[in-house]
């Protein structure tokens, strides 16, 4: 797990947890899922904790793909996944699939 910690009051602001890296014809893909604490969540927080753990994995792994399995009404999620990168690939009447290349952005 990925946890995203308010240092001065101890408390925890969410966390992320993944699928290990499976092998697709689309190259090493890990699956995500997310909370953030109902006292956090409009803030930022999911944005930041969602890049933050996208960086670990590609600088610690090779990763290829990242998922994102959404239900179709939790809109604030779907909006966290366009922010951070991730495109709708798939939808049906209960859920949405999001995907996000593991290629990192280079820098001058």
């Amino acid at each position: 797990m990925f946890y995203l910690k308010e240092i001065e009051k101890s408390i925890y602001i969410g966390f992320i947890t993944y699928s290990n890296p499976v092998d697709t014809i689309a190259g090493k893909t890990i699956s995500i899922y997310y909370a953030i604490h109902p006292n956090y969540r409009y803030q930022g927080y999911g944005s930041v904790l969602l890049n933050l753990f996208i960086e670990e994995m590609l600088s610690s792994y090779s990763v290829d793909k990242f998922v994102m399995n959404i239900k179709k009404e939790n809109h604030a999620s779907q909006r966290l996944a366009l922010k951070c990168g991730f495109q709708c690939i798939f939808e049906d009447d209960e859920d949405w699939i999001f995907l996000k290349d593991g290629t990192r952005k280079k820098t001058l």
